[in-house]
């Protein structure tokens, strides 16, 4: 039987020399949890900001079915968003 001489032999048992990759796997899936739940923390108010644009995107949207109006289907489609609120 041969046994190592090195003084610096890994003296740890079996197992926790076994951690690295399961530590690195736990990290990552609760780095990936904490990043949901800020994302999802945020309110859903709507800023000066936000109110601005959706009203110079309404206006697009006025001046573009102005000038190229929609067909039947288009107009279908965009009933059904404003009754589903999409």
């Amino acid at each position: 039987m041969i046994r190592s001489t090195s003084r610096h032999a890994d003296t740890r048992p079996a197992r926790s020399r076994q951690k690295g990759p399961r530590h690195r796997a736990t990290a990552l899936v609760l780095a990936a949890l904490a990043a949901s739940f800020t994302l999802t923390a945020c309110p859903e108010k709507k800023g000066p900001a936000e109110k601005a644009g959706e009203a110079v995107d309404g206006a697009a949207d006025s001046l573009k079915d102005a000038v190229t109006p929609d067909g039947p289907a288009e107009d279908l489609g965009e009933k059904l968003d404003e009754a589903t609120g999409n």
